[in-house]
C-alpha cells in the first residue's frame, strides 16, 4: 500500500471515529446506526464494515481514546515531586473533576462505559488493568521506599479504586453538589491515606 492510500485511510480511520464518538455521546449509543456514521464520513455503510465489524467495535475504539486521555492526565499527577500522599491526592481529584467534566461534556458516555462492561467484558478488563497500571507502579516505588505499608501494589490501586468508585464512575448516580462530592473525596482520602502510609 502507497503512503497516499495509507495517509487516506488513516484520515477516513479518523473521521469514523469522530462522527461515531460525537453520535454516541450525543444522541447516545442507541439511537446511532451504522448507516448514519458512514454517511457523515460519505462513505458507504459496506465501506464502514471494512473498518469496524459493529458498533460495539466503535465503543471500544472511542472508549481506548478516552482511556489515552485520562491515562496522560493521571501519570502527570503521579510524575510530580512532591510527597506520595499528596501525589495521590492530586491524582484522585484530578481523576473526580475529569470524570465529572466528562460527565457534564458528553452525557452519552456513562452508556457506553456500560455496554462495553458488559458486552465486550474482556475488553473492559483490559481497561480497567492498563488503568491501574500508572498508580500501581507509583505504588510500588513507595513500598519499596518504606513509604506505604502494603506489598501487592496492584491490589492497593485496586483497593484505592474501589474506595473512590462514586467519585470516578460515571453511571454512578450523583445525588449531592460538586462541593460537597470534593468534601466526600477528601474526608475518604483521609482515611485511605491515613490507613496506607507506613
Amino acid at each position: 500500500m502507497n503512503q497516499l492510500m495509507v495517509t487516506r485511510t488513516d484520515q477516513l480511520k479518523t473521521g469514523i471515529l469522530k462522527s461515531a464518538r460525537s453520535r454516541f455521546l450525543g444522541p447516545g449509543f442507541g439511537k446511532t446506526t451504522m448507516t448514519e456514521i458512514a454517511n457523515d464520513c460519505g462513505i458507504s455503510p459496506a465501506h464502514l464494515y471494512n473498518f469496524y465489524e459493529n458498533k460495539l467495535d466503535l465503543a471500544v475504539a472511542i472508549m481506548d481514546k478516552f482511556m489515552q486521555e485520562q491515562e496522560g492526565e493521571l501519570s502527570h499527577e503521579l510524575a510530580r515531586d512532591v510527597p506520595l500522599n499528596k501525589a495521590l491526592r492530586s491524582y484522585f481529584q484530578t481523576e473526580f473533576d475529569h470524570n465529572f467534566q466528562t460527565q457534564a461534556q458528553h452525557p452519552g458516555l456513562a452508556d457506553l462505559i456500560n455496554r462495553v462492561r458488559r458486552q465486550r467484558k474482556v475488553a473492559a478488563e483490559g481497561f480497567r488493568i492498563r488503568y491501574l497500571k500508572d498508580l500501581s507502579l507509583f505504588l510500588d516505588r513507595g513500598m519499596r521506599g518504606g513509604q506505604l505499608k502494603a506489598s501487592d501494589p496492584f491490589w492497593l490501586a485496586e483497593t484505592l479504586h474501589a474506595m473512590t468508585f462514586p467519585f470516578r464512575n460515571l453511571a454512578f448516580p450523583v445525588q449531592n453538589t460538586l462541593p460537597e462530592m470534593r468534601l466526600q473525596l477528601d474526608a475518604v482520602l483521609d482515611v485511605m491515606l491515613a490507613g496506607i502510609e507506613a
